[in-house]
This record gives structure tokens, sequence and C-alpha cells, in this order.
């Protein structure tokens, strides 16, 4: 995963995202922090883990912070130990219907502002991104379900897929080295009392746009492949170059052209543009297929049937209770 901020999904990083504006549902922004009668936590952190045994540290560490109603990002490390990031590594440069986003690189003492709330809760996300131009156009949504992580395996829902590879000797994903490591690093590590996470289970968006999540550029015969021919568009007035494959549940492949340069963007549609449904439905076809091909005790219906199993478990951000339980057993 990109050390991006929320698209959540990204979060795009969390990846955050959208629906349209003015919520009218009891999960609104408050101002106070309180949704419903109860106290939303006002830090989340996300933690993404590596494929290195040697890594310093188990898990990059990105650090949300609510206070009134902005949002804010941070780097707090890397697997290898590094606090230095570029821009494109925790904020999306976007190309909306009102013209191009661009953040500011001025990071406060809680980091980064990533965007204005206009509701929050711990069930749903919904901001403006910051942009120098101060456009108020776009309005991306994340939507949740809270999980009591009081007491469960740590590994289970930091990185479910290493956790159930590396539970099974009798299969090798790359080795199978990292996994077994993972595994015997958190063996038996359980969260404490009071700890949760939020899965992401829909992102939204009020309006067309690409989010730019590189500044390396590339052209286009370099970027599609020859069997992927691209497609045009364009978004006030800027031109925009997509992948020939739809997915079924996230945004589409592309390259966003400003100047003479080209950079690589997702391109979401207005409305629900990432489901975990979908991707549940998607990842359970692999499974069915490995299965009429290999047969179901074979490796490859196995580890597609952990990846299924992993949709579930995946947590997209840590309050701040877990986040520490997993800081002490990294």
């Amino acid at each position: 995963m990109k050390l991006k901020a929320l698209s959540f999904t990204i979060l795009s990083a969390l990846t955050l995202t959208a629906c349209g504006g003015d919520s009218s549902s009891n999960d609104s922004y408050s101002g106070n922090g309180n949704s419903n009668g109860s106290t939303t936590e006002k830090e989340w952190y996300s933690h993404e883990t590596g494929s290195s045994t040697t890594n310093k540290y188990l898990t990059d560490k990105v650090k949300f912070t609510v206070d009134g109603n902005n949002l804010y990002t941070d780097l707090i490390h890397t697997v290898d130990g590094s606090t230095d990031i570029d821009e494109y590594g925790l904020l999306n440069v976007y190309l909306a219907e009102d013209g191009l986003y661009f953040p500011s690189e001025t990071k406060t003492a809680l980091g980064y502002k990533l965007g204005t709330l206009s509701g929050f809760s711990t069930t749903q996300w919904t901001f403006n991104p910051t942009n120098l131009d101060n456009r108020t156009g776009l309005k991306l949504t994340e939507n949740f379900k809270t999980v009591d992580l009081s007491g469960k395996e740590i590994g289970e829902y930091l990185d479910p897929f290493s956790y159930y590879a590396g539970s099974n000797k009798n299969i090798s994903v790359n080795n199978n080295t990292y996994p077994l490591y993972f595994v015997a690093k958190l063996k038996g590590k359980t969260f404490p009392s009071g700890s949760s996470c939020l899965i992401s289970t829909s992102a939204e968006s009020n309006m067309n746009h690409a989010e730019i999540y590189s500044s390396t550029t590339v052209t286009p015969d370099q970027y599609f492949s020859d069997d992927d021919r691209y497609t045009t568009t364009s978004l006030n007035n800027y031109s925009i170059y997509l992948s020939s494959y739809i997915p079924t549940y996230y945004g589409v492949d592309a390259l966003v052209k400003i100047g003479s340069d080209y950079y690589p963007s997702e391109y979401l549609k207005k409305g629900v543009n990432f489901t975990l449904d979908a991707q549940t439905k998607e990842y359970e076809q692999d499974y069915k297929d490995a299965v009429a091909e290999y047969g179901a005790n074979s490796q490859q219906a196995i580890i597609e049937k952990y990846y299924v199993d992993s949709l579930a478990k995946k947590c997209t951000l840590f309050n701040k209770k877990a986040s520490d339980a997993i800081d002490a057993v990294s």
C-alpha cells in the first residue's frame, strides 16, 4: 500500500472518499467530536506491514488527527525507520470539475492539513481536500465499520493474509519467509481492552475527479501496455488518458496531462467508487476459479481463500490504544 492519505482506501492512503456535500444524517460533524451522543476519537493511525524480516519497524505508520473541523496527516515512520517523505507520499493532488487541487506543503504541529471536514463520526468521514486555491467543490466520503479489537490477535487484524499464510507451513508465499516471521513475532500477542479499528466499507465522491498520486512523469505509450489500449477524456480542460481495463471496485488507472507532462493517477466517477462487498465478490470469484482449475486443496486455491478471508479482517485505521499495542510488538 502506498503511504497515501485516505483515499484512504486511503484513506488513501486511508484513503477517504465522498458522498456529495452536506450530510443530513445523524452522523454529521457536530464541532465537538460527538456523533449520536457518543464521543468520536480524534486520533487514528494506519499501519501497513513491510515484506522484509530485517526492517527496523514492522509497519509504516501514519497518523490522522481531527482538530475542530480540520483533518491532518503525518508520517510517524516507515518500516526502515525513515521519517522523510515528499508530499506525494501523504497528500494527493486532485483534478476535479472545478480545477486542480494542489495541497499545501506547509507542515504544522499536527502534520499536513489533509482537508476540511463537513462530516465526522466513527462510521463516516466527509471532507473537502485542502488546496492552495481554496476550491470547495470536491467532497470525498469514506464509510467504515467499527471493530472492537479487545482481546483479539494483533496479527489477524494488522495483516491477516500474512497471519493466515504464516500459520500454514504447507504453503509457500514468496518462500513464506515473511509470513512465518510475522506469525512468530506476533504469536500470542493480543490487543488490550479499549482497542478498536475502522474497516473501510465504501467510498464516494460528489463529482468526477482524478487522484494524482505520483510526481514521476511518463508517456502514455510507456505507461500502458500493448494489450491495454487507452482512451481519452477531459476534465476542466485537462486531458486524461484512461486504461481500457475497467475494474469492478475501484477507479480506473489513468494519466493526467498537465502542461507537457503526464502524471500517474486514478480516475473516479461521481458516486460510489469503492465497496468492500464488490471487492470481496471479485476475490471470491478468483477463489472459485482456482478451485475449478487446480482443486480445492491446491496451494493456489488456499492462497486465494486467504485473500478472501483477509478482506473481512484487515483494519484500515486503528485507534491510539490499538496503535500503541502494535508499536509494542514492533
